[in-house]
């Protein structure tokens, strides 16, 4: 976890927490209780949570489920592009289980996710899902933003990261692969890490293992990219599902039914990530 503060008129972000939550199971009270401590300190204002999972699941395969029974196939058209050809047929899957968002990132070349209906992220998404509806003391779910205008007042809201494509923004595919226990795995945390502590305020002793100080934690990396990436949504500067490019795509892969980005992304979730990744 990462609790970060971004200055209205600067822009600066500073990043005053980063550590390891704590919990077992389904138990989210301490975590949540953390998260809350945050979100009251310093001068009330809005508050953005930026989580590292999906925040949602996709529509063709709440669809095909809807009505299924045991042993019968999933009915192809509402599974499939209406453009479906024998050519596609192997890759079928990639419908059902891969939302509109993972789709088109790997389709803009930024990769692939991973597949939130077959993958065991379900479980992660489920429990970011959770972790979210208790934060809140007062029992109030917390809604996502779609635009940074959303934040105002002492609104809370929610986003989804995506820590990989962060630090490719902020460094390329130089530290593509910074999970690793290898050595060069390790040299690309501190890559991470030094980048980090170049263009923001906070400590890089934070982001250290306390087992072993010489190398950085990279699920502290992952919290901090996902403030980082909150800052980029805050300022105006993260690809939304109402962006050109994404309708020009999703006009070009859909069936009618399909072509409203807003309904798309409200039903599915959305990753957002930095413009620039657009022109690289």
């Amino acid at each position: 976890m990462a609790c970060g503060h971004v200055d209205i008129s600067s822009r600066r972000l500073h990043i005053h927490h980063v550590e390891r939550g704590t919990g077992r199971c389904n138990d989210f009270s301490e975590i949540a209780k953390t998260i809350g401590s945050w979100m009251k300190e310093g001068d009330p204002g809005p508050v953005l949570l930026a989580v590292d999972a999906p925040l949602g699941w996709p529509i063709r395969l709440k669809q095909a489920l809807l009505d299924h029974n045991a042993g019968e196939p999933l009915v192809r058209d509402r599974c499939t592009p209406d453009h479906d050809s024998e050519k596609s047929r192997p890759n079928l899957g990639n419908y059902l289980f891969r939302r509109h968002t993972d789709r088109f990132i790997k389709c803009i070349g930024l990769g692939a996710s991973l597949d939130v209906g077959a993958n065991m992220i379900a479980r992660v998404a489920r429990s970011a899902l959770e972790l979210l509806s208790r934060i809140r003391c007062d029992g109030r779910m917390i809604p996502l933003a779609w635009k940074p205008e959303d934040l105002n007042g002492n609104s809370v809201r929610a986003i989804e990261g995506y820590p990989r494509l962060t630090v490719r923004q902020l460094l390329g595919n130089k530290c593509q692969g910074y999970k690793t226990s290898k050595e060069d795995g390790k040299k690309k945390r501190k890559r991470i890490v030094d980048k980090l502590c170049d263009d923001y305020d906070f400590h890089e002793k934070t982001m250290r293992k306390p087992e072993n100080p010489s190398d950085y934690d990279d699920d502290l990396i992952d919290a901090v990219l996902c403030v980082v990436e909150g800052r980029h949504f805050l300022c105006g500067k993260s690809i939304g599902p109402d962006s050109g490019l994404f309708k020009k795509w999703l006009r070009s892969q859909q069936s009618p039914s399909f072509v409203n980005a807003d309904d798309i992304a409200r039903k599915e979730g959305w990753i957002w990530f930095h413009k620039e990744l657009c022109n690289r």
